[in-house]
């Protein structure tokens, strides 16, 4: 077995970066999908998720590598990503 070399936490910028889709979740609170006439959007997406915790519980660096569309939701997506405060510089 390979013996595994890891550099120094100081040597590294991010603590988690993750890799993959980020979506838009259109949550309809109290009411069922089919009657609700409004939703609250959130970002969500399983590796991105560890990231924004790991930034906003342990104050880690993080950041995320994934591409938006360059349109409306795509926006949206991106300013509630700036809003966990997950380093974008990658998207």
């Amino acid at each position: 077995m390979a013996e595994l070399h890891l550099r120094p936490k100081e040597d590294c910028k991010y603590a988690a970066v993750s890799l993959g889709e980020v979506m838009i979740r259109l949550n309809p609170n109290e009411g069922r999908v089919r009657t609700a006439r409004t939703f609250t959007a959130t970002e969500g997406g399983g590796e991105y998720n560890v990231t924004r915790a790991l930034k906003k519980v342990f104050r880690l660096n993080t950041a995320v590598v994934t591409a938006l569309p360059d349109c409306e939701s795509g926006h949206l997506c991106e300013d509630l990503m700036m809003q966990g405060g997950v380093d974008l510089s990658h998207v």
